[in-house]
């Protein structure tokens, strides 16, 4: 009901900015993160030349997320501390259980 107010390609361009933060940065973070610090898991995959492609998916990413426009950076970066409040806020819920 709230994308009704604005145009669709306002309503789109929020939308892709912030899965790029939210989902494309992150996985690539979450990717470096696991490499470095979870030797103990089974990794199936190998990715060739890294960290070569994964630094250039994120400048890639970071290209396309600053160029957007700062009304829609910052639509996402609402979007994510907004995730990231929820999850705290999820966390500490279901650890005093």
């Amino acid at each position: 009901i709230a994308s009704s107010l604005w145009s669709l390609l306002t309503v789109i361009s929020a939308l892709l900015t912030s899965r790029i933060l939210i989902q494309f940065i992150g996985q690539i973070f979450a990717l470096h993160y696991l490499r470095r610090h979870r030797l103990d898991i089974v990794r199936p995959f190998r990715m060739w030349l890294y960290p070569v492609p994964s630094v250039a998916a994120l400048a890639g990413w970071a290209y396309i997320f600053v160029t957007s426009g700062w009304t829609y950076v910052g639509f996402g970066l609402l979007t994510l501390m907004a995730g990231v409040a929820a999850y705290a806020i999820s966390a500490r819920h279901f650890r005093a259980d």
